[in-house]
């Protein structure tokens, strides 16, 4: 294992990448050791595992059409890799003799987790912010609508909590355009495993409040939910639909997703049990008084 803070990396080509104000790093990785037979096979399995606790990032070298700075992020790795099949990841909380620091003894299955609140600026046009997480964990078993069986997927979560987006002119504060608030996104990417399938099955749930800024004579002020839940499937045709995923049919009756690096953070939970494609939401208008 081994620790170390570094201050002023940059992780980029040419001049156009992440500048890093300062890093906290933790590695941890194992290998059997080597055959104790002269000529034997060496066990080609090993096991690693990153912690890093990232502030000050910032994207350069786009000039003013694209700006990113992320003031803290966290990243969690546990991944194996070695022979016909690669094995399970390590369960660190039940390794002994050694002293691993809390981030890596707290990672017990396979996870790549990029995690921190972010601002965006695109063309001084559009301005993002929020808190996300990005998650890609073991794979999982799935039972699609109206089936018994279960079939084995890879699985991506993406949340967003907290966010923020305001395209026009100007600032939030003083210019005229469309700003979006309070922005709730749980989306689940999924993917048969070779010898499965070729299908791919998408879920999102993502609401917010939006609204017109900057004109005085107009208020636009309004609510919106968007629920999805699809799967595609070369077999089908239509107009027969592919199946969705049930999710209820998972552990707990439903899959979470994280939408931030804290324990505070919002978990979106998705919980369809079959395939949905729903828009919905609510709107005032005011023109000079007169509401519409």
């Amino acid at each position: 294992g081994a620790n170390g803070v570094e201050k002023g990396l940059f992780i980029g080509v040419n001049g156009v990448g992440f500048s890093i104000e300062s890093a906290t790093i933790s590695v941890a990785s194992l290998k059997p050791a080597a055959p104790a037979t002269p000529g034997a096979t060496a066990d080609p399995r090993s096991w690693t595992a990153v912690y890093a606790s990232i502030t000050g990032a910032e994207f350069d070298g786009m000039g003013e059409a694209f700006s990113l700075s992320a003031p803290s992020f966290l990243l969690k790795l546990n991944q194996s890799a070695g022979g016909t099949t690669a094995p399970a990841a390590m369960d660190w909380t039940k390794v002994t003799g050694a002293t691993l620091p809390q981030g890596i003894r707290d990672l017990n299955s396979r996870l790549l987790l990029i995690a921190g609140s972010v601002t965006v600026d695109i063309a001084d046009f559009v301005h993002v912010s929020g808190s996300f997480a990005l998650e890609k964990g073991d794979d999982i078993f799935i039972t699609r609508e109206n089936e018994a069986t279960t079939r084995k997927v890879s699985l991506m979560r993406l949340g967003i909590s907290g966010g923020t987006v305001f395209a026009g002119v100007g600032t939030l504060q003083d210019g005229v355009g469309v700003k979006l608030e309070n922005v709730t996104l749980g989306l689940a990417l999924m993917k048969d495993l070779p010898g499965v399938g070729t299908n791919t099955y998408t879920a999102l749930k993502a609401s917010g409040t939006a609204s017109l800024v900057g004109v005085d004579a107009l208020t636009l002020t309004g609510t919106l939910a968007v629920e999805l839940n699809t799967g595609t499937d070369a077999s089908v045709v239509a107009p027969a639909v592919p199946k969705a995923v049930d999710f209820t049919k998972l552990a707990g009756g439903k899959l979470e997703v994280k939408t931030g690096p804290n324990q505070s953070d919002p978990l979106v939970p998705i919980d369809f049990t079959g395939g949905v494609l729903r828009v919905k939401g609510s709107a005032l208008i005011t023109i000079d008084q007169f509401v519409f």
